[in-house]
């Protein structure tokens, strides 16, 4: 239907010209070739071509397939109702996407977690009752500000999240969430807190204060 209404009308044109350059990209078994200052470019090269499209729906990239069809849509003037067969098939499209996307970033966020965290979390002082001392080289390596775990976080999980004020939040898009465990946000808010308090931006180490006081003799 729409290939033989783009012969006369310039709006099915231009909704099969999206179309089709939407079915190009999810057909394609090419590697990912980022564009030029593509600041996603690390996740983007992890995901399947339909993850893809979600995460530039999720983050509301200027000319991906959902602006352009919504742009078209504005033009072409159509009321709400007729709009939902225009958008089934990009809902649909979307739908997937999410799904390939949570299940490559969940999969990232736990081997993250066991590599980096577990070793902290089951020693001493992190568990109190621990008997081995968490040595300083491995806090560092981990969760200092150029640490392993903020590197993969910031090329994985940070694209999702908005950071206010200290604190990670989910980033909310109209049309669309990805879920994530709940306790991850939180856990990544606990460890940039120990971080902060550790070190400062440029990674070099707090002093740590001590107050010391007296006890009287016996």
């Amino acid at each position: 239907v729409v290939g033989k209404a783009a012969t006369s009308s310039p709006n099915w044109a231009a909704y099969a010209n999206i179309v089709a350059g939407l079915a190009e990209r999810l057909d394609s078994s090419k590697p990912y070739a980022p564009k030029k200052d593509d600041e996603y470019a690390v996740l983007k090269a992890e995901l399947s071509p339909y993850a893809r499209e979600a995460l530039d729906f999720l983050l509301q990239v200027p000319q991906s397939a959902f602006d352009q069809l919504d742009t078209w849509l504005r033009t072409a003037k159509l009321r709400k109702k007729w709009q939902r067969p225009f958008r089934g098939f990009f809902n649909r499209i979307l739908d997937l996407g999410i799904q390939d996307l949570e299940e490559t970033l969940l999969a990232r966020w736990a081997d993250d977690y066991e590599e980096y965290v577990v070793p902290l979390t089951t020693r001493f002082p992190f568990d109190p009752n621990a008997t081995e001392i968490a040595p300083a080289e491995l806090l560092t390596n981990a969760i200092s500000p150029n640490g392993a775990f903020w590197k993969s976080f910031r090329n994985y999980i940070a694209p999702l999240c908005v950071e206010v004020d200290g604190r990670w939040t989910l980033r909310t898009t109209k049309g669309a969430q990805i879920n994530f465990p709940p306790e991850m946000i939180g856990i990544v808010n606990r460890l940039a807190q120990l971080r902060d308090s550790l070190w400062d931006k440029k990674g070099i180490p707090k002093a740590i204060e001590l107050k010391l006081r007296p006890l009287p003799l016996p």
